[in-house]
């Protein structure tokens, strides 16, 4: 009856280290992500003002043709 009662038990430890390795992986790709997302926002926020640094030159062409 022991034999029984400690191999339920190995079976529900090695099932429980199972599910946190899962979530462990889960985190790390998680983390990944948010680190890529963080990335491409920055990416983002460079172009944009790099775009409104465009924008305000094609202003001051036009300001210039205007006059």
């Amino acid at each position: 009856m022991d034999e029984n009662y400690e191999e339920e038990n190995y079976n529900e430890e090695y099932e429980s280290d199972e599910y946190l390795l899962e979530l462990q992986q889960h985190l790390v790709q998680m983390r990944r992500e948010r680190k890529k997302a963080q990335l491409e926002a920055e990416l983002l926020q460079n172009r944009v003002k790099l775009l409104k640094n465009e924008e305000g030159k094609v202003n001051i062409i036009i300001y210039q043709l205007d006059n």
